[in-house]
Parts: structure tokens; C-alpha cells; sequence
């Protein structure tokens, strides 16, 4: 083990957050390279490596869906496919070096917290040979990411079945699906993507097994960025700036205008009525009357699936809304008694939202699972950071995203978090940990909107797995907002431990800066008013610079008596 006197810190991940995690410790730490950035797979990008089935893209525009500080003026189209977004995610790791700090194969078995020496105890296992080891952190940054464990739905017989199965998440490339007959379960973003590749052979039998109709969305047909428009992206000053900035306005203003209340109103009727318009122009008759949900638009993830409308009129693919019973060694037993076979059961069923995926353990031996089960959900402070866990920051946590950019989000998360992280890595402040009344002072006021928003519909989704449970994935406000609550911390929500001196030099520093101010708003207005000729000569102004000079020195050496 590592000496603890250096401090050091431990990512959880190579994904996009563990990514961002260590770019910006590597951009504004400059020399520090004491940390170690984890990953089970054998190699870095999180869902951009593990996700490959076919067609598989960002449903985000890209030019959104990337790093504030790395634009790519390159990009061909405007939703860029899971390759392109793997090479991005690659270059910027050997950009900044992250292959020197990088762990694969490894998976983080369990962090425990251990209050005297003001450490994570982190235990670290080799994927193939099973051997552990110990590690430790001053600092954790979790970054397992939201789409990393797949779930399975819960239907009797899936270990019956003979044939091939697998989860979209882990896609079998080895399959031949020639005159084979698949189902497919499930109907959302990864369904709406893959469906069209698996029909286009007219002699494989496609039956999408569906609970309730999706809100689909048709983007514009042109979605390829000319090759003008990426040489004014490339050298024409703020253009591809501006042009981000154009795009997150768009994604903001949706949210104002529709996601973020409850009520009726024209806004929402237009939208309703467009994408009802768009989906039965696609789709064949024979499903006008079964695709179109009762449910409000974006009380679920709103599909993007043009190519899946589209894919409906091919006679080899077909949707059932039966419900399904049970799955037996041969096929599918649907709610109806009706007896279907097939060769290949693909599980299209998205994420477990709800179950932390690793043993992190707080203060008096708590784990992160009992403390959400003892908060009816999810929940902690600003999505970052829970009571009971000091120096933990976890990206992409509870209600910290949900309609926007996954990047900007955890940008945000730690630009805020390398406010905190800073100090314990130059040995100013051992630890901060929220308080537990401004966890639950954030989180009465999030449920309270959440409550109004439209993610309270009577649907289910994985924003509210239960209809009265916790909606504990998303922000109930636009981006924007969320950047601004997070600009700074709010000092007086943490416990600091081992940083008086630190927190007595910020004061001292805020105070002379507020005196600074005061100076500069009542002096000069009073210089200008008296006019310097005639109220001043020289020496008066040098005078009365100076004995306000003192007058702040003195109050400055008060403050410091007082802490």
C-alpha cells in the first residue's frame, strides 16, 4: 500500500465520468498525478465500449454531448455514432495522459471509511484471476455511471430457455440471424436503434414484445453537418462556441416550455399533437391505434426512432403488447396462453436506476444502499455528495440529470467538486462531509417540484420505478439552473474537519475582498462628488487612501483574533 502521507485519490470507472474526473484533475492540479482511475472492462469509454450493438448513437446532438473544453469542430453529423464517440473519448485520454493512470480489469470490490486515519480502506479484484488487493484514498470519485448494470425483466423460465439470449448491453456479435426467428423485449432507446439492422435481412422473424407504447420522436431527415459549415466550426472565432450554445438552448427551452410543469397548456399540446402527427405518418395503419401512448409526453425518455417507425412496415417485423407470461426452453408464453417460439431472446429492458452497484461504506459502517433504503430512494446532496461519506463525490448521482447532457452534468459536478477536492489534496482540510439537515433541506425542495413536474404522470419509468415513489433521477429545473446552484459551494452545509486555518484564511481573504469593494463603491463616488481640484490636493488623497488602508488592516487583524 501507497504511503498515506501523500494524498491520493481513487476513480471508480473509465467511462465518460471517470474520464472527466481525471481531466480535470490533470487541468487544474497541474503536477498531482497521485491517483488511479479503476475499470472492469478492458478498456476505457464506459457505454460507448460496452455498448455496440447495431446503430448505436447519442440521442443527445453531439456537438452538446461532448467536453466543454475539448470541442470537436470535426464531427460529420449531428448524432454521431458509438465508434466516433469511443475515438473522441480515446484521444482525449491520451491527451491528457490518462493511460498512465488507468487500472483495466479491475473491478472496485468495496471502499470503507475508516474515521481515524481519515482514509477509504478500497478493496480492488482482478476480473480474470480473482486475486484482490488493498488500495486506499483520501479521496473517492464514483463514476460507475448510470448505465452500467442491465436489467433483466422479471418473467418466469428465462433459465429455461435453450436458444440464445443476451441483453443489448452485451451484445453477441457471433450471432447469425438468417432464417432465425428473435424477440425482442422492450421498446426504448436501444430497441429503437438496433430494430432496423436485425430486419434487413427479410428472412429473419423480428416480434418486439412491448408493455406500453413509446413517445417517438422524428428528428430532421439532414442531420450531416456540411463540410462549410465544420470549416467555420474549425476557423472562424466562437462559431462552433456559439453553435453549442445554440444547441443547449434548444435542449433548455424544451424543458421550460414542456418537462418542466405538470399543467396543461398550448406548449404541450402542440408537442402532443406534432409527435402524434409524425408517428402515424411513419408507422403503418394497422398500429395507429396501439402506438400512440396515454401517457404525456416525457413522463418517459422520449424515443428517438425514425428508422424503428420506419421498420414497421416490413412484413418480416411485428409489435405485440400482450404482455408476456413466461419464457419456456422454446420461445414465449404470452398473457394471452399464446404459444410463440423462437431462436434468439434479446432483453432490450434498459438499467437498474435504484441498486448502487458497489460495497461503499460511510461512517458507522453504513453502506450506500442502506442509506438510500433508509431515504425511501436515492437522494443526496446536489446529486454529488451524501452525509455519513465524506470525500465522496459521486457523478451522475440521484436527480442530478435527466433531459440534458450527461457531460455538462458531470462537468458541472466536478468543476463544484474541485473546490473541495483541492484543499484536502494540499493537505489544508482533511475532510468535508454535507450535513445531513442541508441533504434534506435540498432534497424537500427538489421532491416538492419534482412533485409538479411531468415525470410525476402516472407512468412507470425509470425516473419513478414505484407510481408514488421517489423521482430520483432527475433535476427538476433546466441546466442552466442547475449550473448556476452549483457554481460554488454553500460552506456553512459541510462538516470541515483538520481546516480551521484553511476556513480562517477564506474568510480573511472573502473579508478583504468585501472591504475592497466597499472602498472602491463609497470612495470613488465621494472623490468624484467633492471633484479631486478642489476638495483634494494630492497629499489629502494619500492621506485618505491610507487611513482606510489601516482601517481594513485593523479589521482584518480582529478577524483573525476572533478565529
Amino acid at each position: 500500500m501507497a504511503d498515506h502521507a501523500s494524498p491520493r485519490v481513487v476513480i471508480i470507472g473509465a467511462g465518460i465520468g471517470g474520464l472527466i474526473a481525471g481531466i480535470h484533475l490533470r487541468r487544474k492540479l497541474g503536477r498531482f498525478d497521485n491517483f488511479t482511475i479503476y475499470e472492469r472492462s478492458t478498456d476505457i469509454g464506459g457505454t460507448w465500449h460496452s455498448n455496440t450493438y447495431p446503430g448505436c448513437a447519442s440521442d443527445v446532438a453531439t456537438h452538446w454531448y461532448s467536453l466543454s473544453t475539448d470541442l470537436n469542430p470535426n464531427w460529420a453529423t449531428s448524432h454521431v455514432s458509438q465508434p466516433d464517440l469511443l475515438a473522441y473519448w480515446k484521444s482525449l485520454a491520451k491527451k491528457y495522459n490518462l493511460y498512465s493512470n488507468l487500472v483495466c480489469g479491475t473491478n472496485v470490490v468495496s471502499a470503507e471509511w475508516d474515521d481515524d486515519q481519515q482514509i477509504y480502506k478500497v478493496t480492488v479484484q482482478d476480473v480474470k484471476s480473482k486475486e484482490t488487493r488493498e488500495d486506499f484514498a483520501n479521496i473517492v470519485i464514483s463514476a460507475t455511471g448510470i448505465f452500467s448494470t442491465p436489467r433483466y425483466p422479471e418473467v418466469m423460465g428465462m433459465e429455461n430457455f435453450k436458444g440464445a439470449q443476451f441483453h443489448s448491453f452485451e451484445w453477441d456479435h457471433d450471432i447469425d440471424y438468417h432464417d432465425k426467428r428473435v424477440a425482442v423485449i422492450g421498446n426504448a432507446c436501444s430497441a429503437a436503434q438496433f430494430m432496423s439492422s436485425i430486419t434487413d435481412d427479410p428472412t429473419t422473424s423480428v416480434v418486439n414484445f412491448c408493455r406500453s407504447p413509446q413517445w417517438i420522436y422524428v428528428p430532421p431527415s439532414s442531420t450531416r453537418i456540411s463540410d462549410f459549415q465544420r470549416w467555420m466550426f474549425a476557423h472562424i472565432p466562437f462559431a462552433l462556441r456559439l453553435y453549442r450554445w445554440w444547441v443547449y438552448l434548444q435542449n433548455d427551452l424544451f424543458y421550460v416550455g414542456y418537462l418542466g410543469a405538470h399543467e396543461t397548456g398550448l406548449v404541450k399540446q402542440k408537442i402532443t399533437k406534432d409527435l402524434t402527427k409524425q408517428m402515424t405518418a411513419l408507422a403503418p395503419q394497422k398500429y395507429h391505434d396501439t402506438i400512440i401512448p396515454d401517457f404525456p409526453v416525457g413522463c418517459k425518455r422520449i424515443v428517438f426512432g425514425a428508422s424503428y417507425l420506419k421498420a414497421l412496415h416490413r412484413p418480416n417485423m411485428e409489435i405485440n403488447y400482450d404482455g408476456i407470461q413466461e419464457i419456456s426452453e422454446d420461445g414465449i408464453v404470452t398473457k394471452k396462453g399464446i404459444k410463440m417460439s423462437f431462436d434468439v431472446i434479446i432483453y432490450a429492458t434498459g438499467f437498474d436506476m435504484m441498486n448502487y452497484p458497489l460495497a461503499i461504506r460511510g461512517r458507522n459502517n453504513i453502506s450506500m444502499k442502506e442509506y438510500y433504503n433508509q431515504k425511501g430512494g436515492p437522494q443526496a446532496y446536489y446529486g454529488t455528495m451524501l452525509p455519513e461519506f465524506p470525500n465522496l463525490y459521486i457523478l451522475c448521482g440521484p436527480n442530478s440529470t435527466g433531459h440534458g447532457s450527461v457531460i455538462f452534468t458531470e462537468e458541472t459536478q466536478m468543476d463544484w467538486a474541485m473546490q473541495l477536492i483541492t484543499p484536502v489534496l494540499n493537505k489544508q482540510v482533511s475532510l468535508f462531509e454535507p450535513t445531513e439537515a442541508a441533504t434534506e433541506k435540498y432534497n424537500q425542495m427538489l421532491q416538492t417540484r419534482l412533485e409538479r413536474s411531468i415525470w410525476a404522470a402516472a407512468c412507470n419509468s425509470w425516473y419513478r420505478p414505484t407510481p408514488q415513489g421517489k423521482i430520483h433521477t432527475n433535476y427538476p429545473g433546466p441546466s442552466a439552473e442547475f449550473w448556476w446552484n452549483m457554481r460554488q459551494p454553500v460552506w456553512r452545509d459541510f462538516k470541515i474537519i483538520g481546516g480551521d486555518r484553511w476556513m480562517n484564511r477564506r474568510r480573511i481573504r472573502r473579508v478583504a475582498t468585501n472591504a475592497f469593494r466597499m472602498v472602491i463603491f463609497f470612495a470613488v463616488p465621494v472623490l468624484l462628488w467633492n471633484g479631486l481640484p478642489g476638495s483634494f490636493n494630492k497629499g489629502d488623497l494619500i492621506s485618505y487612501g491610507q487611513s482606510l488602508l489601516v482601517e481594513v488592516s485593523d479589521y482584518l487583524k480582529y478577524l483573525k483574533e476572533c478565529y
